[in-house]
């Protein structure tokens, strides 16, 4: 893989939507969930985009200035 810093945006985006579902889904498996109805309702809660950007938005104070550039750099990108 190349450096992540030269790939396009929603290419990262798209990476870091698959990884952040693999850990929700994960979290929520050790949360002790066992219905896979259920499971499937709660991860497409936590990954949808809307809860995505609420969690940003809790974040962001939090990040330093590097970290909140690639969110603009994110933030920023068109899709095509």
């Amino acid at each position: 893989m190349r450096n992540w810093q030269e790939m396009n945006a929603l290419t990262l985006a798209y990476l870091g939507d698959a990884v952040y579902e693999l850990w929700v889904r994960t979290h929520l498996l050790e949360l002790g969930h066992e219905k896979v109805k259920e499971l499937h309702k709660q991860a497409i809660s936590y990954v949808r985009a809307s809860t995505q950007a609420q969690v940003l938005h809790a974040l962001l104070p939090e990040l330093d200035e590097i970290e909140q550039q690639i969110v603009m750099r994110g933030r920023n990108a068109k899709g095509g």
